[in-house]
């Protein structure tokens, strides 16, 4: 069931990419759209990663992650020219720096964050998983930095997009763990800070906001 979820979530993520990059850099007018189309990059797993999974654009360069691939085969954050040249930013070890990316925003400040579903804490297991997810924050000149290590309790597992809001917060979902292992919504400080809120006790599977912990570590 896990396997047809996620295979189901990959191929709808893949196919809202598709047609975001067609109406993003082909589309010259409504009536035109469906006159031009290129190919700007066809990915071959290694070393530039394979099932991209969010797309970010930034004064026309691309900056995207793939869920697998790589050079160590848990996903990717590349770059992608106009022209179509990818450039592999970080390849994801599976380890204390996750695995497996599947969201990407980014702030005022020119920041990128993301989620992976897996890797981090690799305690931490849920039907099988190595890991529960990590939040990151990847700078400019590629350097990646873990904001936070799900744990798979009241943080959640699994997270699955990330938001940036208005001030600067980072806004996201977790499939599963929360109070009642149903998943969560969870929000974490723009700043550093210890203020962590546990999630209210409700019904299983309506899911719950909790305010987590940012620490930022290298992996």
């Amino acid at each position: 069931m896990r396997q047809q979820t996620s295979g189901i979530r990959l191929r709808t993520q893949i196919a809202l990419l598709t047609l975001a990059t067609l109406l993003g850099l082909t589309m010259t007018s409504v009536s035109a759209w469906g006159q031009t189309f290129k190919v700007l990059h066809a990915f071959t797993g290694s070393p530039d990663g394979m099932q991209p999974t969010a797309l970010l654009e930034v004064n026309g360069t691309l900056y995207g992650t793939t869920l697998f691939g790589g050079r160590y085969g848990f996903g990717t954050i590349y770059k992608l020219s106009s022209q179509g040249k990818e450039s592999v930013l970080y390849s994801f070890t599976g380890g204390k720096d996750g695995a497996n990316p599947s969201g990407l925003a980014q702030d005022n400040k020119g920041n990128a964050y993301g989620v992976t579903q897996n890797g981090g804490d690799s305690s931490c297991s849920i039907n099988g998983s190595k890991g529960c997810g990590v939040i990151f924050k990847a700078s400019s000149n590629s350097k990646l930095t873990v904001l936070h290590t799900f744990s798979g309790g009241m943080d959640g597992a699994w997270p699955q997009q990330v938001v940036v809001g208005p001030s600067g917060d980072l806004y996201g979902v977790a499939e599963l763990g929360g109070d009642l292992g149903c998943g969560l919504e969870w929000v974490m400080a723009a700043e550093l800070s210890s203020n962590w809120m546990p999630a209210e006790t409700r019904p299983c599977c309506i899911r719950s906001l909790i305010r987590i912990q940012r620490v930022e570590s290298s992996p």
